[in-house]
């Protein structure tokens, strides 16, 4: 059963009317919390929006296992909790955590959903134990504060995820930069600690991730009755911390998507401040097993065209 609804994830009709309801109030409130006082915010926050934010940071956090993000770190504080979805991945990998939830109502389900002796519940900070070892997670939560709090700050290392939107992505640049500024280095998804191009040159460019993902048919059957498909995943994330970050010199990240011309095909990478395309003529390279996210080893062989890093080889990849 859905919350306190009476609602059965086979009801599809009924639970894609609470999404659709959900999806209406962030529009017109994109700043305020989640209603969770409502019932039908619980259902679709239960049997749509939890699961889809799952996949999401679990992609986050294979980027951040592949750069051993974790390293030494003990303690993390999950920032506007919600359901879980942060703790759930971090719990099995430190030693406790602390949700941050000032709504007693998702504090109450996220005890249902997940039940364990690491974590603890509070609803503001008083005291952050060893900050060299403590890591903040912000999942969604960027959307409704002005600032990275304070005692965030502190802290040895930070985590982020927000929704891809162009509004919320671009913010999320410029918190990036503020990052900088304060002392931090980001390790993913960029490979390097300059100003970001997407912001220096561009007025409506924002980077952000995409995931495929296996859809359960139980969530096939809501998603036949919304005009919404999730066929792939996207979200914007920072990892960021302290400590300096292994070299990615010779690295790049694919931050665009495939673009295909008369001859030829490109797409966007970051390997520095420049805004940037990878490019390939047919003749030379038929096929590029290119994603958005994906980090490439930077070709050593290339002719520089515009702002195409033009290329006669098919690239290497990192697996992700």
């Amino acid at each position: 059963m859905l919350s306190d609804q009476n609602v059965n994830i086979s009801q599809s009709k009924k639970i894609a009317e609470s999404i659709l309801r959900q999806s209406d109030f962030y529009i017109e409130n994109p700043i305020k919390p989640t209603p969770w006082d409502q019932g039908w915010a619980r259902i679709a926050q239960i049997a749509y929006f939890f699961p889809l934010n799952y996949i999401r940071f679990e992609a986050v956090l294979r980027e951040a296992q592949r750069q051993n993000f974790f390293s030494d770190l003990v303690h993390f504080f999950d920032f506007g909790s919600g359901l879980g979805v942060a703790s759930q991945h971090l719990e099995p990998l430190f030693d406790f955590g602390i949700c941050i939830e000032n709504n007693p109502v998702a504090e109450k389900l996220h005890k249902q959903i997940q039940k364990s002796n690491k974590l603890k519940w509070t609803q503001r900070i008083y005291e952050i134990p060893t900050p060299i070892k403590t890591l903040a997670t912000f999942s969604y939560a960027l959307t409704e504060i002005a600032d990275i709090p304070d005692w965030a700050l502190n802290c040895e290392a930070l985590l982020i995820m927000e929704p891809s939107t162009q509004q919320d992505s671009r913010k999320l640049l410029g918190v990036r930069q503020s990052l900088i500024d304060q002392g931090f280095y980001l390790w993913a998804p960029c490979t390097h600690q300059l100003e970001c191009p997407l912001l220096k040159h561009s007025n409506k460019d924002w980077c952000h991730d995409r995931v495929f993902w296996d859809m359960p048919d139980w969530f096939k059957k809501i998603e036949n009755e919304l005009p919404i498909k999730n066929r792939t995943l996207s979200f914007s994330y920072l990892l960021a911390r302290k400590k300096v970050p292994p070299s990615m010199d010779q690295k790049a990240r694919v931050v665009g998507d495939i673009q295909e011309e008369k001859g030829k095909s490109k797409i966007m990478v970051c390997r520095n401040d420049s805004r940037e395309f990878l490019s390939w003529l047919h003749r030379d390279i038929k096929e590029q097993p290119l994603a958005r996210g994906m980090v490439i080893d930077f070709p050593k062989e290339y002719e520089i065209k515009a702002n195409e890093i033009r290329v006669t080889t098919a690239i290497k990849t990192n697996p992700r």
